[in-house]
């Protein structure tokens, strides 16, 4: 059984901050049921996405040869990066405002 309690302040700060981005993700997702806004904002990313993997070498001006060389490097790297933006505008939807700079109020300067 692993030992979840530690003395070391990176570790705990780590935790923290796991801690309260996933609470922000789960308050994304709840809010996008009591504002459509939301959801149409997720399914016009999703278009986008689609869109821009669909045509990238018209959107980036490559040729085709470029464009078969580049392939396997979009389709690697986009998906993935995009999800996890896609995670963090949504983390982002659920912090409240000024709670950065509350933050930092309550930790006093560095």
């Amino acid at each position: 059984m692993k030992n979840n309690y530690t003395n070391n302040p990176g570790e705990l700060a780590l935790e923290s901050q796991l801690r309260a981005a996933k609470v922000r993700l789960r308050a994304g997702f709840s809010a996008m049921r009591e504002h459509p806004s939301r959801i149409a904002a997720s399914a016009l990313y999703a278009t986008l996405l689609v869109l821009f993997l669909g045509n990238y070498p018209v959107f980036l001006g490559l040729g085709p040869l470029a464009a078969s060389l580049t392939a396997p490097l979009i389709w690697i790297c986009v998906p993935p990066l995009a999800l996890v933006l896609y995670f963090l505008l949504v983390m982002f939807s659920a912090t409240p405002r000024h709670a950065r700079e509350l933050s930092h109020d309550m930790y006093g300067p560095d």
